[in-house]
This record gives C-alpha cells, structure tokens and sequence, in this order.
C-alpha cells in the first residue's frame, strides 16, 4: 500500500546511493488523486548533485508511474529556515 512513509523511505533509500551530500526531504502523498509531492533540499546545491537528484526523482517516477504521478523540486537546504517550511 502507498503511503507517505512508505515513499519517503524508499526515496530516503534510493538517496542515500547519490553522493549529493546531506539531503532534506519532504513527502506528501495525496491518495485519492494518487499524487505524491516531494521537496528534496541539498546541502550542496551545485549543477552535478542537482542533476543527480533530479535523476534519481525521475527513476522513482518512472518506477511508479503506474501507482501515482509525481511533482518535485530540488532546493538549496540552506534556503530553508527551518523543518516548518521545508513540510509545509
């Protein structure tokens, strides 16, 4: 079953492979139109760990394109004042 914990781990997985240093991400899953957000922050927010993160988001849309769309960003991490703004 879909959930938003079950997305955010398998992304949480999938991340840890990226050498994209420290990463903030946030999940949210909307069931009944099956859309899943994410907001992936990247401490180092240069041109090859943003291209890798957007690699590996476009892996895990593909991967689920038959259970949910996906919409995302990748943002600088320290853009992000606190948790608050980051799940919001």
């Amino acid at each position: 079953m879909t959930t938003r914990e079950t997305i955010l781990a398998e992304l949480e997985d999938r991340f840890r492979e990226v050498p994209v240093g420290k990463t903030h991400l946030s999940v949210r899953y909307e069931s009944a139109p099956r859309i899943a957000r994410v907001g992936a922050c990247l401490a180092r927010y240069e041109w090859d760990t943003r291209m890798e993160a957007i690699k590996t988001l476009l892996d895990f849309e593909r991967d689920h394109s038959d259970e949910f769309a996906l919409e995302f960003d990748v943002l600088p991490l320290d853009a992000v004042v606190d948790e608050n703004f980051a799940e919001a």
